[in-house]
């Protein structure tokens, strides 16, 4: 499994911006997936539609705080809404992730990465990486790489990304 996107900084300072928006019903993501909106309720990016890009998962559907049964005590809710805390996407906020050649493996990024345009995908475990063979449904720029570091898992690097302003929500 990838590890999940998440923000690595804010380019001038600052923290990343975190909101808590319902989920489409029926979708289903792990923490990291980069979201969409609609009508005012997030679901996962469908890669062949890249626009309207709002963040990404800053956890897994169905995981807020008081949606679980298990947090609840006993008293049945109806109504309630899904929600999800999501890690906002603006033009200056840089995102850490993974880099793959598609669904099959993970690779170790390199200087010929920066300042390319990639598409992301969804892995068949549900994580997301970018993905350094799918040039064509641009959604992030490699604004950087990193392969050394605790982080750096199963001694394949990370890159930061920034999401395409021309993908983001406004």
């Amino acid at each position: 499994m990838a590890l999940p996107f998440r923000p690595a900084y804010v380019e001038g300072g600052g923290t990343a911006s975190t909101r808590h928006y319902v989920v489409k019903s029926g979708e289903s993501f792990v923490e990291g997936a980069p979201l969409t909106i609609n009508a005012g309720e997030v679901d996962e990016l469908d890669t062949d539609d890249v626009t309207l890009i709002v963040g990404v998962a800053g956890a897994a559907d169905e995981s807020a705080f008081g949606y679980d049964m298990g947090d609840s005590d006993g008293a049945v809710v109806t109504g309630r809404a899904n929600t999800a805390p999501v890690f906002v996407a603006g033009r200056d906020v840089v995102f850490i992730g993974q880099l793959s050649n598609g669904t099959t493996s993970l690779v170790v990024p390199d200087a010929a990465n920066v300042g390319t345009a990639y598409g992301v995908i969804r892995q068949s475990d549900g994580s997301w990486t970018v993905d350094e063979a799918d040039t064509t449904n641009d959604v992030v720029t490699v604004i950087g790489f990193k392969t050394q570091g605790p982080e750096c898992s199963d001694a394949y690097g990370l890159v930061y990304f920034k999401f395409l302003q021309s993908t983001l929500y406004a």
